[in-house]
């Protein structure tokens, strides 16, 4: 079958080769063909982070192909058979948890012959740092090192930390006589 036959059913049947014979009618229906998800980049979103592309690798990716984030369909990008690229919302990431992605190759003629693909998990966090040693005491005119550690990994570009105090800088000075 020529994979660019247009779907739906189709019917044969099969004569002998004197022609003296022929068997029933046979039925079948040609579907898209069913995307697989090898992997999807990044696999984790901020909570509360603006829009973000969600690139999925896999096979089978047709150039109708969409990637459903949680369930809901989402602006894409055919790249190649291998390649999708998804526009995800910040409403997406607005809510903590692993939300499903998926690829659905859609049938126009007949929606009810689209093809879904195996899951993938993407997590919506919220990440936080963690300061050693903490408290830090650092008496005047020296210097100590403090180790900043991100609960997931830094995203491309790196994560900027500032840090100030929590409470007012208190300085005691002795008069003199």
């Amino acid at each position: 079958l020529d994979a660019a036959a247009a779907t739906g059913p189709r019917g044969f049947t099969v004569t002998t080769p004197a022609g003296t014979a022929l068997s029933g009618a046979v039925v079948f229906t040609v579907t898209p063909p069913v995307p697989a998800i090898g992997a999807i980049s990044p696999r984790t979103g901020i909570l509360g982070s603006g829009a973000q592309s969600l690139t999925v690798d896999g096979v089978r990716f047709i150039p109708e192909s969409v990637v459903r984030f949680n369930g809901f369909d989402r602006p894409t990008t055919f790249g190649s058979s291998t390649r999708l690229v998804a526009a995800l919302a910040a409403a997406d990431l607005s809510a903590l948890g692993t939300f499903p992605v998926q690829v659905v190759n859609p049938d126009a003629a007949d929606p009810e012959l689209a093809q879904v693909s195996n899951t993938a998990g993407f997590d919506v966090v919220q990440p936080f740092l963690t300061l050693s040693p903490s408290p830090l005491a650092v008496p005047a005119l020296q210097s100590r090192t403090l180790t900043v550690t991100l609960s997931i990994p830094a995203p491309a570009g790196g994560v900027n930390v500032t840090l100030a105090p929590f409470a007012p800088l208190v300085a005691t000075v002795n008069g003199g006589p």
